[in-house]
């Protein structure tokens, strides 16, 4: 059995003095806003921030913990009008972006970028306001997704949920899921319930006179219900987190009722798709917990519960619940008017703490372990809104306060057509994104190609970069490489990597026609042919071809290698292929001459025959068009069937494939 919070107080002098002794410090007195990490543990890269609302309605982002060598991640948004904030990492870049509702608006805030584009989200719908959000990567790419809740109080619909989905870098966005719903909800909150690497989205319904309350546990990417269960006193805050270590996430839930209405704070388990909630630990308490959160406040890979209330000395207002190892010590007065309790690591010790928030006062507790006991280890006294988050907005445990190398754009792409002339050049933009003076930087690729030229290939911030693609260096297929910038020793984010792609297209040759059918006498002129040869499709520039004349059936021989058929041209040792690094020689067509035997596309060759010698029967060759290396169908023909007969509308009656 689980202690219950409720204390309690004795009459008399010694509940006095208990009384004294419990009351929470006045609003900053014992506490600091300098963190240390406990000895013998250490630091890790990265740390949470505090994200509040000043009463004005302005967020301001508060940093507790900095490494050396950097400033606090401090910041406060260019506008007001805000009541709601959550963090998540929308590009994938590291670090969290700040999501923001105020009635109609709903936006999106990237104050420390670590990549080279900020994420962009805002969404103004006028008549309907924005609830809540949550941000989680629904569909296991590495990225957020944003959820938002909205009240409707519409004939149709009390509320709607709206899942969006940015693109890599979290500039444009596509609505997923747009659903209705007949009551509103209460909170939402994601984890990976069912144990597919993505999230899920829970949401508790408000209960109203004609509805139950209702966990509902959502597919947010397909709109698919996994599990939902209804209850008769419906939950007003939930929190997700793995409460005893098996990879799955569970839902703690907690709803104002007392501990004679029934079980006020429960942890439930999504036993799948399909079947429902399950109850794992359950407790009441006299006065209910209003808020809860979860996270791994000891490190041992399970999540912990800390919950919220507003109760007066020596009643605890924050309290703990551990399932799985030893318990944490989390048991703590701290008097009333708070309004939101939220989790997050803000300093660096890689275990979360626990943050709680009033109108006039933000501060953060390490949960006891064994050995120790809860200690406030931040605070920040202000005037605040009622809710706030943590996230680690600046990707890291600080702000870099030296030179910091930015390029921009991250990446280039260029496209063209095989034996065109170049694509329009490009250019990349080299500043200082701490304006703290200028950095001289240097540029490479790397690896090193020919059909890339860059320039200049130094300089000093601000400065651009040119890039051209060299086009008679270039060969059919994607070609890559990479520019990199380096600013040199003691300047952040350098060198910077951009990959460029080229795509060059390649051309397609056409022979036509395929096939040339004679009749005649020997001796008797027979009027010359032509074939065309084009490239097939359009496009800039032309193929450069060589033709030559082989007999029907060394061609036959050569097309079955086709793909192996490096080259067909006129050597001093005669007519020669390359098929596979090897050569073959070829015959020589005495009664066939083509000219030109070169050229560029479009063209014509002409061909032109010579009977002299020969005798009645049928003859075939075979005019090959090789238009080289990167050009699709590269070897184009036409067959020549001759057949002399001795008077014209007779058939052949010898057939002489030479």
């Amino acid at each position: 059995m689980r202690k219950s919070a409720r204390l309690v107080a004795t009459l008399g002098l010694l509940a006095l003095l208990v009384l004294m002794a419990l009351v929470p410090p006045a609003m900053g007195q014992g506490e600091t806003e300098d963190i240390t990490i406990p000895p013998g543990i250490a630091a890790v890269a990265h740390d949470d921030e505090v994200v509040l609302i000043r009463s004005d309605g302005y967020i301001q982002v508060e940093d507790p913990f900095h490494s050396s060598g950097t400033d606090p991640a401090t910041w406060t948004s260019p506008e007001g009008g805000w009541n709601f904030v959550t963090t998540g990492d929308f590009n994938g870049d590291g670090d969290d972006e700040i999501v923001a509702l105020g009635g109609s608006r709903a936006k999106i805030y990237d104050p420390f970028p670590t990549a080279g584009t900020k994420v962009t989200f805002e969404q103004v719908l006028s008549g309907f306001n924005w609830v809540k959000a949550v941000a989680a990567d629904i569909d296991a790419d590495g990225r957020d997704e944003l959820m938002l809740l909205r009240d409707d109080n519409t004939a149709t619909a009390k509320a709607r949920l709206l899942v969006y989905k940015g693109n890599e870098a979290g500039t444009q966005w596509t609505l997923l899921q747009d659903m209705e719903f007949g009551a509103q909800w209460a909170d939402m909150v994601a984890g990976n319930f069912i144990g597919d690497g993505r999230a899920e989205l829970a949401l508790t319904r408000q209960q109203v006179p004609t509805t139950q309350g209702l966990i509902l546990v959502l597919n947010a990417q397909t709109g698919q219900t996994i599990a939902q269960d209804s209850f008769g006193y419906y939950f007003e805050r939930i929190a997700a987190g793995d409460a005893d270590n098996n990879g799955l996430d569970d839902i703690a839930a907690v709803r104002n009722i007392s501990s004679v209405q029934g079980t006020n704070m429960v942890i439930f388990r999504v036993r799948g798709v399909g079947q429902g909630l399950e109850s794992i630990y359950s407790t009441g308490f006299g006065t209910a917990f209003r808020w809860v959160t979860m996270a791994d406040y000891d490190g041992d890979g399970a999540d912990e519960v800390a919950l919220l209330r507003n109760v007066p000395p020596p009643h605890a207002g924050l309290y703990g619940v551990d399932r799985y190892g030893t318990a944490i010590s989390l048991n703590e007065v701290i008097g009333e008017g708070w309004t939101d309790i939220r989790s997050g690591d803000i300093d660096a010790d890689g275990r979360s703490d626990v943050l709680i928030l009033k109108d006039n006062l933000v501060r953060a507790y390490r949960p006891g372990t064994t050995g120790t006991s809860t200690s406030i280890i931040w605070s920040k006294s202000g005037s605040y809104r009622a809710v706030f988050a943590t996230g680690d907005v600046d990707g890291g445990t600080g702000v870099v306060t030296g030179p910091r190398l930015e390029v921009s754009p991250t990446s280039l792409t260029f496209q063209m057509e095989y034996g065109s002339s170049a694509p329009p050049a490009q250019t990349l933009t080299v500043t200082n994104a701490t304006a703290t003076g200028a950095i001289s930087w240097t540029a490479q690729l790397n690896p090193q190609v020919d059909w890339l030229s860059i320039w200049p290939t130094s300089g000093q911030t601000p400065g651009t970069i040119n890039v051209a693609v060299v086009a008679d260096r270039v060969s059919a297929g994607t070609l890559t490489t990479n520019i990199v910038i380096s600013g040199g020793a003691g300047v952040a984010n350098s060198p910077v990597s951009v990959p460029v792609t080229v795509t060059v297209v390649a051309p397609t040759m056409q022979v036509t026609p395929n096939t040339i059918n004679i009749v005649s006498k020997p001796g008797r002129a027979i009027p010359q042919r032509a074939l065309r040869v084009t490239q097939a499709g359009g496009g800039a520039g032309g193929i450069h071809w060589y033709a030559t004349v082989i007999f029907k059936d060394q061609w036959d021989a050569l097309q079955a290698q086709a793909n192996q058929v490096e080259s067909v041209h006129v050597t001093d040792e005669g007519l020669e292929a390359v098929v596979n690094g090897k050569k073959v020689l070829l015959s020589a067509v005495e009664w066939l001459t083509i000219y030109p035997t070169h050229g560029t596309t479009p063209a014509d060759i002409y061909l032109a025959f010579d009977t002299a010698g020969l005798t009645l029967g049928t003859y075939r060759a075979t005019v090959i068009v090789d238009g080289g290396a990167g050009v699709i169908n590269r070897l184009g023909y036409c067959d020549i069937t001759l057949s002399l007969v001795d008077r014209v509308g007779a058939l052949p009656l010898v057939i002489r494939n030479r």
